[in-house]
């Protein structure tokens, strides 16, 4: 599993309802739009383009790739791809290890068969196994809040390309990977919480989203 690490507290969340109701804070805008795939049935590359700050420019895009091969490639990827260098997204950071275990095989083409897992228990390495584990560098995925309301919370938060899913799986001969952090994945009705400029004020705000669909997004009022 995944080891979390919260630092680095560079700005204050503070998204209070006076009245209890987020309606009455916030300016919201329905999207109900998610990445489609247009010309393939299956293997998907799109994105959709977020107004976080209502001023009819791109702030962000949440994209989704997805190839699938006849070959045994299998990847799957969704992400926040930052577009304004003065957003800041509350994140989560996480570092994990990819575990590895080869055998000898009698194959002369492939003489060597290794298997890469997220985990030593998904990866079940024999007695005769050649065992090791890498870690991997550092990402940040954006931190998940069930509600906005009566939050007060203080969290790292970034300006960078945030991932929301991922899958990766490929099988051959000579090796089998199979890497993967659902994090967003499946979620229904969950809220990133973000800070953006607008009239020389910093506001902050949310996106409503399920796995990679948008369903709206709120900005704190003048």
């Amino acid at each position: 599993m995944c080891s979390y690490r919260f630092f680095c507290i560079l700005f204050l969340i503070t998204l209070i309802s006076a009245c209890g109701s987020h309606g009455e804070e916030f300016e919201i805008v329905s999207i109900n739009d998610q990445p489609k795939a247009t010309s393939h049935p299956i293997n998907i590359n799109a994105c959709i383009p977020l107004d976080l700050n209502f001023d009819n420019s791109i702030d962000l895009e949440l994209c989704h790739k997805r190839t699938v091969t006849n070959g045994g490639l299998n990847i799957d990827h969704s992400f926040l791809h930052i577009l304004n260098n003065e957003l800041r997204i509350a994140a989560t950071e996480t570092t994990d290890s990819i575990h590895r275990c080869c055998v000898d095989q009698n194959d002369i083409l492939f003489p060597t068969f290794c298997q890469f897992m997220m985990s030593k228990f998904e990866l079940n390495c024999p007695d005769d196994g050649e065992y090791n584990v890498e870690p991997t560098e550092q990402q940040n995925y954006p931190t998940i809040f069930d509600n906005i309301n009566n939050i007060y919370v203080e969290h790292n938060s970034v300006n960078d390309d945030l991932v929301l899913s991922y899958s990766d799986f490929t099988s051959d001969p000579s090796q089998t990977k199979e890497l993967r952090r659902t994090y967003w994945k499946g979620t229904l009705e969950k809220y990133i919480i973000f800070e953006i400029p607008k009239n020389g004020q910093m506001k902050k705000g949310w996106i409503k989203v399920s796995d990679t669909f948008v369903h709206s997004i709120g900005l704190q009022k003048d």
